[in-house]
């Protein structure tokens, strides 16, 4: 159950990024963001926890000068993760 929530919160995250571009609803991506990384910090001790609190770090990136590239590898990282949490 946590981790279908876990996988829940990985989607939203990944769908919410649209929105940096945008400067709507920044206040709910940056929300969803510490929960992320307050996911990471909890499970620091795997590989892909490591992974999640460097996407964080990039979302915050992209929020404080702008979207990139990087962002979009963030969004699919977060959106494959948040799939496969979903249906294990």
């Amino acid at each position: 159950m946590l981790s279908k929530f876990m996988g829940i919160l990985d989607i939203l995250l990944a769908f919410s990024l649209i929105f940096i571009k945008m400067d709507v609803y920044l206040k709910f991506v940056v929300f969803l963001a510490v929960l992320v990384a307050i996911k990471a910090f909890i499970f620091f001790d795997t590989l892909v926890s490591v992974a999640d609190f460097i996407s964080v770090l990039i979302i915050i990136l992209s929020i404080i000068f702008g979207a990139n590239f990087f962002l979009i590898l963030v969004a699919i990282w977060l959106l494959q993760k948040g799939i496969f949490s979903l249906f294990s």
